[in-house]
C-alpha cells in the first residue's frame, strides 16, 4: 500500500515539474506590464539601478567615504551604470 502511494507522488511530482518546465522554457517577458502599460526591461533595470546608486552615494556621504573620490558624482554615474547592467543581466531577463 505504502509503495503504491509512493509510486503515484513520484508520478505526481514528476509530471508538475515537467509542466513547470514546458512553463518556463516558453514563458519568456519581453516587456513587464503594470497597470496596463508595458515598459521595457531597460528601463526598469535603470530605474532600479539608479535607485540603488541613491542608496549608495547616501550611506557613501552618511559614513564621509565620499571625500576619497576625486568627483564624487562621477562615482554615482559610474555606480548608476553598473547597478543598471548587474541588474538587468542578472535580475531581469531580457
Amino acid at each position: 500500500m505504502i509503495l503504491c502511494v509512493s509510486a503515484s507522488l513520484r508520478e505526481i511530482f514528476f509530471d508538475l515539474c515537467s509542466c513547470v518546465e514546458e512553463e518556463m522554457m516558453t514563458f519568456i517577458p519581453s516587456e513587464f506590464a503594470i497597470g496596463g502599460v508595458y515598459f521595457p526591461p531597460l528601463l526598469i533595470a535603470s530605474i532600479l539601478g539608479v535607485a540603488a546608486a541613491v542608496l549608495s552615494a547616501f550611506l557613501l556621504n552618511r559614513y564621509r567615504l565620499s571625500r576619497f573620490f576625486f568627483y564624487p558624482p562621477l562615482v554615482f554615474l559610474a555606480l548608476a551604470i553598473i547597478y543598471t547592467s548587474v541588474i538587468g543581466t542578472f535580475f531581469i531577463p531580457a
